[in-house]
């Protein structure tokens, strides 16, 4: 199987999930100018703009994360009071919700990549979605 297609499936589990637990959720589709991210969720007035990624080896590398991703996040908090930029990381142990400020903060601090170890300190998606 391809990594575009673990990639979606992953995507579709992620959503299933958030939907599942009472999200209104829609997929993002690709476009040739590319999506800033893969999922957004609606629940009680929140609004969450994910990306879901399937790490293999259950590591994160930071070069995943893509220019309008790091744009469109950013501008996201900057102007929303109430909606959250966050990944969704999938690994052996689960499925960790990074938020983008993390992702921040480890992109200032140079950090190249992080294991399931480093995630395991985050919350479950399933944990998030309660």
């Amino acid at each position: 199987m391809n990594n575009k297609l673990e990639g979606t499936r992953y995507e579709n589990k992620v959503a299933q999930i958030l939907y599942d637990n009472g999200y209104w959720v829609t997929l993002l589709t690709a476009s040739r100018s590319g999506q800033p991210a893969d999922i957004i969720a609606i629940k009680d007035k929140e609004v969450a703009l994910l990306d879901a990624k399937l790490c293999k080896n259950d590591v994160f590398e930071m070069y995943r994360i893509e220019p309008n991703q790091i744009r469109a996040m950013t501008m996201l908090e900057k102007r929303s009071n109430h909606a959250i930029a966050a990944f969704v990381l999938g690994m052996s142990t689960g499925n960790y919700v990074v938020s983008w400020q993390e992702m921040q903060r480890l992109m200032d601090d140079n950090v190249r990549s992080f294991n399931k170890k480093y995630c395991e300190q985050f919350i479950t998606l399933e944990e998030w979605c309660k």
